[in-house]
C-alpha cells in the first residue's frame, strides 16, 4: 500500500469505522449479494431526507450518508432522460453509473459489516438500476405536499436565478417547456418525479414503503423503520419530530395556503391527480 492509497484507507476508515473483511469493486459488483439490506431513498428532495439523516445514525448498524459524493445529479437527470430508451439497456448503464459513483461507499459497507444507507434524492431515477444490482435493497418514497414543495423550490430560486436547476429533470417539449411558468415547472417536477417513483412502486411493492414527510406521523414513522428493520427507541422518533433542519432562512414568495387562486388553479392541473392519491388538499 503505498501513501495515497493510505490516506484515501483513512478517509474511508472515518467514514465507516475499521473493515473486518476484504472484498475488492471486482468482487462486490460480480456478487452483488455481498451488500445486504442497503436502504435508498427515493424523492424530489425538499421533503426532509436531511431530516431523517440523523435519526437514522441512531442506529449503528446502519451507515448513513445524505449527501455522498459525487452526488450524482447531473447523472440523475440523464437517467430520466434515459427513461424513453428501452428498460433493459436503462438498468444496465445506471449500474454501472451507480458504482462506478459508489464504489467506495458499497465497499466499505461491506467491510465494515453495515448496511450502507443513501437519503440522497440525486438517485431517485436510478431505482430500477439499484434494484437490480442490489437484490435485497429497500426503498423508502419519501413525499410532501406539492404546493409546500414548488414554495421551497420557488424560494431557491429553481428555473431562475438558481443555475443548479438545469440540473432537474425537464420535459424534452423544449417547446412546452419554455412555456411553462417558474411555478409550473417547479410543479412539473414534483408530478413527475412522484410519478416515476409510483410506477416503481408498483413494479416492487414488496421492496418500497412511504412516509409522508407534510404529516410527519411518529406511528407511521415507526411503521417505516419497522418495515426497513432500522432499530431506534420511541423517545428518539419523538424527540426528531421537534427538530428541523435545512429550513428556507429567507422565503420570497408565500406559503401555499396565501397562493392567489390563479397560482393554486396552476397546481392543481399538473399535480392534482397525486396530490389526490396522498391525500393532499389543493
Amino acid at each position: 500500500m503505498n501513501i495515497s492509497q493510505f490516506i484515501d484507507h483513512l478517509y474511508w476508515v472515518s467514514k465507516f469505522g475499521r473493515p473486518k473483511r476484504k472484498v475488492s469493486a471486482e468482487s462486490l459488483f460480480a456478487h452483488p449479494e455481498l451488500q445486504e439490506n442497503t436502504v435508498f431513498f427515493l424523492s424530489t428532495g425538499r421533503c426532509g431526507t436531511e431530516w431523517l439523516t440523523p435519526l437514522l445514525q441512531n442506529d449503528k448498524q446502519l451507515a448513513v450518508f445524505h449527501n455522498p459524493y459525487p452526488n450524482l445529479s447531473v447523472q440523475n437527470k440523464f437517467m430520466f432522460e434515459l427513461s424513453h430508451q428501452p428498460k433493459k439497456e436503462v438498468i444496465v448503464t445506471g449500474k454501472q453509473l451507480v458504482f462506478a459513483g459508489r464504489e467506495s461507499y458499497f465497499r466499505y459497507a461491506v467491510k465494515t459489516e453495515k448496511r450502507y444507507v443513501e437519503t440522497n434524492n440525486h438517485i431517485t431515477f436510478f431505482a430500477d438500476s439499484l434494484a437490480e444490482l442490489f437484490p435485497t435493497a429497500q426503498f423508502l418514497h419519501l413525499y410532501r405536499h406539492p404546493g409546500d414543495f414548488v414554495t421551497s423550490g420557488l424560494n431557491r430560486g429553481w428555473f431562475d436565478e438558481n443555475n443548479d436547476a438545469t440540473q432537474k429533470m425537464i420535459t424534452s417539449d423544449e417547446s412546452a417547456w419554455n412555456s411553462l411558468t417558474q411555478l409550473e415547472k417547479v410543479a412539473w417536477v414534483w408530478n413527475g418525479t412522484n410519478g416515476f417513483i409510483e410506477d416503481f412502486k408498483r413494479k416492487n411493492p414488496e421492496r418500497i414503503t412511504s412516509y409522508d414527510f407534510t404529516k410527519r406521523s411518529p406511528e407511521a414513522l415507526e411503521q417505516v423503520l419497522q418495515f426497513l428493520n432500522v432499530r431506534i427507541d420511541r423517545s428518539t422518533i419523538l424527540k426528531s419530530l421537534d427538530k428541523k433542519r435545512n429550513v428556507q432562512k429567507h422565503s420570497q414568495h408565500p406559503k401555499y395556503t396565501q397562493w392567489e387562486d390563479a397560482d393554486k388553479e396552476r397546481l392543481r392541473k399538473i399535480c392534482g391527480d397525486l396530490a389526490w392519491k396522498y391525500d393532499y388538499d389543493l
